[in-house]
This record gives structure tokens, sequence and C-alpha cells, in this order.
């Protein structure tokens, strides 16, 4: 699948895997456009975030999440005062976010998928797309394993996470 910028259609090269919903074309943004965009941007970062379909989550390098976009609140049934400042596993309620070790630091947190995309988008700015991973969610007193597909991808000092 071949990908480009968002903003300036410069061509950032091609991102292994399957071309998904008919696409063989998905948007990221180029290293200047993502530097520039926060700063020179009159979209105010609501309306951004708001203008993808899907949810997304924009987390930033401590990792915690930022903000959401409407999609991703209604995703996730909660005010934005549980999601912003606080863990992405707290969050999306993963079962080993409350565990004693806390979000991030549990055994189980080495292997997960979301975790290590995130970082590794951070870390490299390497982005991610239509990623499978298996969260354990908490609701109420059971865990249920989930079956999503996420995507990353770094825009200046924040990593989007899209959930697919």
């Amino acid at each position: 699948m071949k990908k480009i910028c968002e903003w300036c259609k410069k061509a950032l090269g091609e991102i292994p895997g399957k071309p998904s919903r008919e696409q063989n074309i998905t948007h990221g943004f180029c290293d200047p456009c993502s530097k520039n965009f926060f700063k020179k941007s009159s979209i105010p970062l609501r309306s951004f975030l708001d203008s993808f379909e899907e949810p997304v989550m924009m987390i930033g390098p401590d990792p915690k999440v930022l903000t959401v976009n409407n999609s991703a609140q209604k995703l996730l049934s909660k005010d934005l005062s549980r999601i912003e400042g606080y863990k992405g596993g707290e969050v999306i309620n993963c079962a080993y976010a409350f565990t004693e070790k806390g979000c991030g630091n549990d055994v189980h947190c080495e292997s997960c998928t979301i975790r290590n995309s995130v970082l590794a988008t951070f870390d490299f700015g390497k982005s991610f797309s239509e990623v499978s991973a298996y969260p354990d969610i908490q609701k109420f007193d059971e865990a249920r394993n989930c079956s999503i597909k996420i995507s990353t991808e770094k825009v200046g000092e924040v990593v989007l996470l899209r959930i697919d």
C-alpha cells in the first residue's frame, strides 16, 4: 500500500500489508508537515481529530492520552475527564492497567501490541497500519479478550492511535 502525506501529497513510501477497504493509498504526515501542523494550523485540535471517522486517540510522550475524537469518546463511553491525562490501558479498561504494578508495568504489558506499537512509533517514528491486537478488557467483574486492529502515526511530538 502506498503512503502519502495528507497535506503536501509527498510520497512517503510503501507500507507492508494488503490494502484495506479497497484502498491502495493510505495517508500520513511527512516530517515537515507534522512539525509545522500544530504550530501553524488554524484548525482547532478537536475539529482536526473529529475529521476522522474512526476512533482516534492523541497520545503524548509520557505516554498518556492527551485527548480523543468524538468517535473514540463514544466507543469508550467515557467523559473526557476520565480519558485525558490517563494511560492508554486505563482509558480502554485493560485488565492489567489496574494491577499493583500499574499500566505499562505489569508482566502482560511487555507483549502488548498496542503499547509496543505506540512506543515504537514514538521512539523510531515507525507507523503501523491495521495491526491486530487482542487486549483483555475489564468490564464489571469480568475480563474479556477483544480483537481489534490499530494504526499509529507520529505527528510532531504526539502519536495518533486509530482503532480500525
